[in-house]
């Protein structure tokens, strides 16, 4: 039994974004896509970011919304 995972309802909201399936609305914990149906996504190393820039990722400066209630 997992004392994390109670079954409860999720916590995610609809743009929370798994990073196993990359699908929307759940964590990575509650993911039931098999390993089959996993995307798989090639990235640049980071020896090949330092010597073509165009590679390197976007920063954004956007944070995350506070959404404890008051």
């Amino acid at each position: 039994m997992n004392r994390y995972r109670a079954g409860g309802p999720s916590k995610a909201s609809a743009s929370t974004l798994c990073q196993k399936c990359l699908k929307r609305g759940h964590f990575s914990y509650e993911c039931t896509a098999s390993q089959q149906d996993r995307p798989y996504i090639s990235r640049p190393s980071r020896t090949q970011q330092l010597l073509n820039p165009k590679l390197a990722p976007k920063i954004t400066n956007t944070a995350p919304k506070d959404e404890t209630p008051k």
